[in-house]
């Protein structure tokens, strides 16, 4: 007589605990670039400050700003505080400038909105350009109390108009940021 075991075998707590799950495979989501809604949320700010002259800031805040605005499909505002003002005139010609941060920071009544251009060829993209001016900014406002707030101020009231704001300065403008 043949005796017939059949033997099962249970698995024990630990590997019960230790069983992997099955994983759906992964599968990113495709990238789709919208523009930024406007709302009452402050926007990213970036300020390129100087190390020393010819170290590339100019360089840097404007083709940063172009990149953010291409690639983000928001709206983006470059502010200009060098009085050479390369960065106003890579996207806007220069003949179209009129106000500049200068205005803006200088005289109370004059808002940064009332300044700012499109640039030319690059959607999304919005220059609040320099100008020579920009040089003596420090000396005319010496003793005013406000000073140093003025341009943040100024900022504070474009609250939901751009996704992102990339400041390029110089040396004496660094007081302003």
């Amino acid at each position: 007589v043949v005796e017939e075991r059949i033997v099962v075998h249970e698995p024990s707590f630990l590997e019960q605990a230790v069983k992997p799950e099955p994983v759906e495979e992964f599968k990113p989501a495709p990238f789709v670039a919208k523009p930024a809604a406007r709302s009452t949320k402050l926007a990213r700010v970036f300020t390129v400050a100087p190390a020393s002259g010819g170290c590339g800031k100019t360089f840097y805040a404007t083709n940063f700003a172009a990149y953010l605005a291409k690639a983000t499909g928001g709206r983006v505002l470059l502010v200009d505080l060098d009085p050479q003002a390369n960065s106003s005139i890579s996207f806007v010609d220069h003949t179209a400038i009129g106000r500049s941060t200068y205005d803006a920071i200088a005289e109370t009544e004059c808002r940064l909105a009332d300044i700012i251009l499109p640039a030319n060829a690059q959607p999304n993209l919005f220059i609040a350009p320099g100008r020579i001016p920009l040089a003596k900014l420090e000396a005319r406002l010496v003793g005013e109390m406000d000073a140093h707030f003025r341009l943040k101020d100024k900022i504070d009231q474009l609250s939901g108009e751009y996704a992102h704001i990339v400041g390029s300065s110089f040396l004496g403008a660094l007081l302003f940021l």
